[in-house]
């Protein structure tokens, strides 16, 4: 087993994160695709609002997780999973 420590407010957002994932899976699941994506398009939202963030930092932030993800499929192509995306963007 790996121990690996970190403060309690990454693990709390790390888990935060888990479960509105899991939610829109399974909201995606049984309502569709669109659906699913509206509500991590919400979590993404209200979780902006929580941390204070202003909309149009919000939009450019959004903005530039879009072009790193355009510009890593470049090397993984467009039907690789998030997780190679990830790696390939370097955030894992």
């Amino acid at each position: 087993m790996i121990d690996i420590e970190m403060p309690q407010m990454l693990m709390d957002r790390a888990q935060a994160s888990y479960k509105v994932m899991h939610e829109a899976s399974l909201h995606s699941e049984k309502h569709g695709l669109s659906e699913g994506i509206l509500v991590l398009m919400l979590a993404t939202e209200f979780a902006g609002i929580q941390y204070g963030i202003p909309p149009a930092k919000m939009r450019a932030s959004l903005k530039e997780v879009r072009d790193m993800l355009l510009a890593a499929q470049r090397f993984t192509g467009r039907e690789a999973g998030i997780a190679e995306v990830v790696t390939e963007m370097g955030l894992n």
